[in-house]
C-alpha cells in the first residue's frame, strides 16, 4: 500500500506542472531568489569585464615628465603644444622661479621632442618676464611655418590688471619675426593657456578672453564676460567679433564666463568656459557670411572646479573628448580637497561619459592635478597637465611640475 501510494504521488508529479504542488508565496520566493542570483553574477561578470576593459585601456597610456619643478623653478604649468614644420612637438609653457603662485616671477620657456613626446629636450626661455609675470601662452603654426604665440602679462598686482599680448617667431624659434604688441589692454584678462582656434572652414583665427566686470579679480566675487578677438589674416591684424558670452552667474550675481576655450561643433563652433561654482556653459557662435553671431547658451554636464577644461573635437571618433576637473576629498579624513583631473568623451557634445582619471594613470594621493590641454594629431592624444605637490607648510613652496599623458584614440 505504502508503495502504491508513492507510485501515484510520483505519477502525480509528472503528470502534473510542479507548480501546481507549491503555493504561490513560495513561487514568489524562489523567483526573486533566482532573479537576485542572476543580477548578482551578471554585475559581478560585468564589473570585472570593466575592470579588465579599463585596464586594458589604462596600460596603452604612458606618462612622461615634461619639466619637473626644482627649487629654483618651483613651478612649470598651462601648456599649449603644436607640430613644427620639421615634424618636432613644440610645448610651450609658464616658467616660474622661486615661488609657485600666480603673482610670482614667470617667463614662457619651451620644449621640443623628436619621438612624438617620448623625450623632451632642455628648456630654453621663448619670452622673457615683461613685467610682474609672464605665462598663460597659446601657439598656432601659420601657413609659413612662423609660430604665433599669444599669452599673459601680470602689469599689477594690487589692482589686478593685465594685458594680453603676442609676439611671432621664425619656424626653428631662432629669432623674432614680430616684437610684442598688446591685443587686450587694460582690466584682469586671465585666459587660459592654448586657446587660440583655426576656423578652417571660414579661414579666421579666433581667441576668446575674459573680461572682468566687477569684483576684486580673483575666482571668487568677480564677474567675468567673455569676448572673442577674429583674425582673417593669421593674427596679423585682430578685429572684435562683437559677441559677448554671458555665462552664468551664483545666487550672489558673481561668476560669468571665464577661462573660455572654442571647439568645432558639427555645423558652428562652440565656446564653452566656467563660472565660479565649477559649472561649465557653452555659447554656440554661427558665421553668417560676414561675420559670427551668437545662436545660444546653456549649461554643459561637465564640471571645472577652478581650473580650466579643454575640450576637443575629433573627426575620427565623430565625437568631443574634454578633460576637466572636479573637487574629490584625500585619503586622509579631514585632510584638504584637491583636484582631479577627468578624461570624458561624449558623442552630442552634451552628455560626457567619464573614460579615466588621472588618478588611474598614477596615484597622485593629496596632490592636485590641474591646468590641462589637449592636442590630438592623426591617431593620438597628447594631455598636458600640472602634477603639483601642495604638502609645504608654506603655499609659496608647493610645486607644480609639468606632465604629458600620450595615448591612442582607442582608448576612446
Amino acid at each position: 500500500m505504502c508503495a502504491s501510494n508513492s507510485q501515484l504521488l510520483i505519477n502525480n508529479i509528472m503528470n502534473k506542472n510542479i507548480l501546481s504542488l507549491v503555493s504561490n508565496g513560495t513561487i514568489a520566493i524562489l523567483v526573486l531568489a533566482l532573479l537576485g542570483f542572476g543580477i548578482f553574477v551578471g554585475k559581478n561578470i560585468y564589473d570585472n569585464q570593466n575592470d579588465v576593459f579599463k585596464h586594458e585601456k589604462i596600460l596603452k597610456i604612458k606618462r612622461v615628465a615634461i619639466a619637473d619643478a626644482t627649487p629654483e623653478n618651483k613651478r612649470n604649468d598651462q601648456a599649449s603644444i603644436i607640430r613644427l614644420d620639421d615634424g618636432r612637438l613644440l610645448v610651450a609653457y609658464g616658467h616660474f622661479g622661486g615661488g609657485s603662485m600666480d603673482h610670482d616671477t614667470s617667463s614662457i620657456y619651451f620644449k621640443t621632442s623628436e619621438d612624438d613626446g617620448d623625450t623632451w629636450s632642455h628648456k630654453k626661455e621663448l619670452i622673457s618676464n615683461l613685467n610682474l609675470g609672464t605665462h598663460l601662452p597659446s601657439l598656432y603654426k601659420k601657413e609659413n611655418g612662423n609660430v604665433l604665440v599669444v599669452f599673459f602679462v601680470r602689469e599689477s598686482n594690487d589692482s589686478y590688471t593685465s594685458t594680453i599680448r603676442q609676439m611671432e617667431f621664425s619656424p626653428d624659434l631662432t629669432s623674432i619675426i614680430k616684437e610684442n604688441r598688446i591685443l587686450v589692454p587694460g582690466s584682469y584678462s586671465p585666459t587660459g593657456s592654448d586657446r587660440l582656434f583655426y576656423d578652417e572652414v571660414n579661414n579666421r583665427l579666433l581667441m576668446p578672453y575674459p573680461e572682468k566686470l566687477k569684483g576684486p579679480g580673483w575666482s571668487m566675487g568677480t564677474l567675468y564676460q567673455t569676448k572673442i578677438l577674429v583674425s582673417d589674416d593669421f593674427g596679423d591684424t585682430w578685429q572684435d567679433s562683437g559677441i559677448i558670452v554671458n555665462g552664468f552667474k551664483d545666487d550672489r550675481g558673481f561668476g560669468g564666463a571665464v577661462e573660455a576655450g572654442i571647439y568645432k561643433n558639427k555645423d558652428r563652433l562652440t565656446v564653452f568656459s566656467r563660472n565660479i561654482t565649477g559649472r561649465v556653459g557653452a555659447c554656440d557662435i554661427v558665421w553668417n557670411g560676414k561675420g559670427y553671431t551668437k545662436d545660444n547658451e546653456y549649461r554643459m554636464k561637465l564640471k571645472a572646479k577652478n581650473t580650466q577644461s579643454s575640450i576637443k573635437y575629433v573627426e575620427l571618433l565623430r565625437g568631443w573628448v574634454a578633460t576637466h576637473s572636479r573637487l574629490v576629498d584625500t585619503d586622509t579624513p579631514g585632510t584638504y580637497n584637491r583636484y582631479q583631473l577627468d578624461v570624458s568623451f561624449s558623442s552630442n557634445g552634451v552628455d560626457w561619459n567619464k573614460i579615466f582619471t588621472v588618478d588611474d594613470v598614477e596615484q597622485v594621493g593629496g596632490s592636485t592635478v590641474n591646468n590641462v590641454n589637449i592636442y590630438i594629431e592623426d591617431d593620438q592624444v597628447f594631455i598636458t597637465y600640472s602634477f603639483n605637490d601642495e604638502s609645504a607648510d608654506n603655499e609659496h613652496n608647493n610645486t607644480s611640475s609639468l606632465k604629458l599623458l600620450k595615448l591612442p584614440l582607442t582608448v576612446f
